[in-house]
């Protein structure tokens, strides 16, 4: 395991957000999103497949952890799932208590007054965190934040949207391409568009990915769905 300043000193390439919280503290795995404002709602950047389908769960029901952090800046815990109750985020605590993990640390991401998601920690030990530990992740989330915004300034001098440019992971971009297809079909606003995927999703217990790419391939049209609800 890197040690917290080797963590600091030496940041992954741009592409891997994940790498400096996984290599430095003792979490099982890590994963980014961002929720609203001018990055738009999805995954951003998981270090495995089970991270990004639990965090997946938080972007699909617009609420958990993750949104509870950046809501009030501050760390969200809970180093236990069997145990926990979470009054903000009661429908995501009973999907993440099926993924697996024991428990959560979210970390909001924001610079000065511009909010732009979080980064969740995937817990298998119910120890908590030292104080040194939290403190490191703190610093880390705050990088992070820095690195998100630096990336989407970049691209919006290229003419990209920041929302596009800060998703790096594959299922984030298949989300926002899916939401921008969905809007065009339904003529609604992207974020309407992103509430009625979201809906279907859950409704069907469904991986907001997977979703996202039934409809990029066309073997789901929210549109004929939506006419179909209207002649009954």
């Amino acid at each position: 395991m890197l040690r917290f300043n080797e963590a600091t000193r030496h940041p992954p390439d741009d592409g891997d957000l994940t790498s400096p919280f996984v290599n430095s503290l003792p979490v099982a795995a890590a994963a980014i999103s961002t929720f609203g404002g001018i990055f738009g709602t999805a995954l951003v950047a998981a270090s495995g497949p089970r991270a990004a389908t639990a965090d997946e769960q938080q972007v699909a029901l617009g609420e958990g952890p993750g949104w509870s952090a950046l809501r009030d800046r501050s760390l969200v815990a809970v180093y236990d799932f069997a145990t926990a109750s979470a009054e903000d985020w009661p429908t995501a605590l009973v999907m993440l208590q099926r993924t697996g993990w024991s428990g959560v640390l979210s970390f909001p991401l924001f610079t000065s007054s511009l909010n732009i998601g979080a980064v969740t920690l995937y817990l298998t030990d119910t120890k908590p965190f030292s104080s040194a530990e939290i403190t490191h992740a703190t610093h880390l989330a705050v990088l992070t934040a820095q690195r998100i915004l630096a990336g989407a300034v970049r691209d919006m001098g290229a003419g990209a949207t920041p929302a596009v440019a800060s998703v790096s992971h594959p299922s984030g971009r298949h989300i926002q391409q899916a939401t921008g297809m969905v809007a065009a079909q339904l003529d609604v606003s992207v974020e309407n568009a992103l509430l009625i995927i979201r809906a279907r999703a859950f409704a069907n217990s469904q991986p907001l990915h997977t979703l996202a790419e039934a409809i990029l391939d066309r073997r789901v049209n929210l549109h004929h769905d939506e006419d179909d609800h209207q002649a009954g």
